[in-house]
């Protein structure tokens, strides 16, 4: 005689795989790229105040440090907190981002600080190629790593030239090397700073041969419109909607990720696996 509770295991719905139902906006690309990229699942472009939701598996980022560099105008806590706040906000698309502290005694985090704020008081190109040799040697410290995205929280600056023609005084994403900087005035009162540029940061493209390793901003097309430009919708979290170019950044937690900035991050930019 057939286990009724055989029977009733039967009629119950297959459990689901590890993931998320994610919500995403569908609006950096056209009606091809999302029904192709997603099996028609997100059939078409939607306008900014429509949503797509689709199933994600658990993933996880490449090694992402972080260091608080110069004078105490970052505390431990602070700095935290927006790592803490980025990683509640990705772990909605089941991206668990690998977050490592650079240990650096008291000294030696000053020191660092103090090269990047005598090459900012020369002017915007000298302070990036600081940061530049900064990022270097902190990389030999860590180990070498070939796969990593680096994240600094540093003293208030003047200016720092980011990819070769955009000059600016906020957080922002250096194009060739894997470099966030976070400056405490004024981002030290933004909200998701550091989700917003790490929307930028994990989009970039990199470079399996270098040393230390580079990357590269997506040149042109679809690729740059999928992380590294703005977003055109506000509800993007990657746009980052200051009120002037220097204001502080507040974006929400209910800010999306686009399901092309999701696609950039696994296929072509390989920063989550």
């Amino acid at each position: 005689m057939p286990d009724p509770q055989e029977k009733k295991d039967k009629r119950r719905p297959p459990e689901k795989a590890p993931g998320c139902d994610g919500r995403f906006l569908a609006n950096r690309q056209n009606n091809l790229f999302y029904r192709s990229k997603t099996n028609g699942a997100i059939p078409r472009k939607l306008p900014c105040t429509q949503t797509a939701t689709y199933r994600v598996p658990q993933r996880i980022s490449i090694p992402i440090y972080w260091a608080r560099l110069g004078q105490p105008q970052w505390t431990a806590p602070q700095a935290q907190a927006k790592l803490d706040e980025a990683a509640r906000w990705f772990a909605r698309y089941c991206i668990q981002l690998t977050l490592y502290p650079i240990t650096l005694r008291p000294q030696d985090g000053q020191q660092f600080g103090q090269r990047l704020q005598q090459a900012d008081a020369q002017g915007p190109n000298d302070h990036a190629n600081e940061a530049r040799k900064v990022y270097k040697d902190l990389w030999g410290r860590i180990g070498r790593p070939r796969d990593l995205q680096m994240i600094l929280f540093v003293d208030t600056f003047r200016a720092v030239k980011y990819d070769g023609q955009r000059v600016n005084r906020v957080a922002g994403n250096f194009a060739d090397v894997p470099v966030i900087l976070i400056p405490a005035d004024p981002d030290r009162t933004s909200t998701h700073i550091v989700t917003h540029e790490l929307i930028h940061g994990l989009g970039k493209l990199r470079s399996a041969t270098s040393s230390p390793p580079k990357t590269s901003a997506p040149g042109s097309g679809a690729d740059r419109i999928n992380t590294w430009d703005e977003g055109g919708c506000g509800e993007d979290m990657g746009n980052a909607q200051r009120t002037r170019p220097t204001a502080a950044m507040s974006k929400s937690d209910d800010a999306l990720l686009d399901y092309a900035s999701y696609h950039q991050f696994l296929a072509r930019a390989k920063t989550i696996a």
